[in-house]
């Protein structure tokens, strides 16, 4: 099971220790707007990243076995939970910032990072290929839809 959003715990470390007893094992740390620890890739930064609580959270995920799912979070966020977590992480549901320029996908240099300390990237495809940016991503490279088109379920 996971936890979508880390605003589900409420700032409240008991809550995330009472998710991973019932089987909790990964979360995202932010969704679609910030939470009191976390900035979001799609919201006004409020934290410039991660605060004090905020790798408090990931240290006690660390302890308890709950990955750290990176997906939503803002870049300054996703860096500061690279830097503090002793345990590899992932980004459940991601997508390439190069084939589409939307602030919840990542770079190419997030996703290198990311592999370096072992983490992993699930790349949504294809239906969050449909997002900004995508048609001109296919006219640069018909090739792209072939490609698509191959892995369609």
């Amino acid at each position: 099971m996971g936890v979508e959003g880390g605003h589900m715990i409420n700032s409240n470390l008991g809550v995330l220790r009472s998710y991973a007893a019932l089987g909790v094992r990964y979360m995202t740390l932010t969704h679609s707007g910030n939470d009191e620890w976390a900035d979001s890739s799609t919201d006004k930064a409020v934290h410039n990243g991660l605060t004090d609580f905020g790798k408090d959270v990931v240290r006690e995920m660390n302890r308890l076995g709950v990955m750290v799912d990176i997906s939503h979070v803002s870049d300054k966020t996703f860096y500061d939970v690279l830097e503090t977590s002793k345990a590899p992480l992932i980004a459940s549901h991601s997508s390439c910032r190069a084939i589409c320029d939307a602030p919840r996908n990542m770079t190419d240099q997030m996703m290198k990072d990311l592999a370096a300390k072992g983490g992993v990237v699930q790349i949504k495809l294809p239906r969050g290929l449909s997002q900004p940016g995508i048609r001109d991503a296919e006219k640069a490279n018909p090739e792209l839809n072939k490609a698509i088109s191959a892995v369609e379920v």
